[in-house]
């Protein structure tokens, strides 16, 4: 018997949809033709670089921290800026 949003089962209950039309069946989405670069680590590396360098070298953790989140974003827009052409 085939699988369709109108047949019923044996035991007499409806079948929900068509088996091939499921979401477990379909196949994955066709990958991107080209990578994309990722400007997170950057950010993420400054502000931890940033937060062990002011706190270790001008025990100014908070300073340390803005710089480095802010040449992590600068780094973080290079990339995205360079990528996007």
């Amino acid at each position: 018997m085939r699988r369709t949003r109108e047949a019923i089962r044996s035991d007499g209950a409806a079948w929900l949809a068509h088996i091939a039309a499921t979401w477990q069946r379909q196949g994955m989405e066709p990958r991107p033709s080209r990578n994309a670069a990722a400007g997170g680590f950057a950010i993420a590396a400054g502000v931890l670089g940033g937060t062990i360098l002011g706190a270790a070298g001008f025990h100014q953790p908070t300073i340390g921290f803005l710089v480095g989140a802010a040449a992590g974003v600068a780094i973080a827009l290079a990339v995205w800026l360079l990528d996007r052409r």
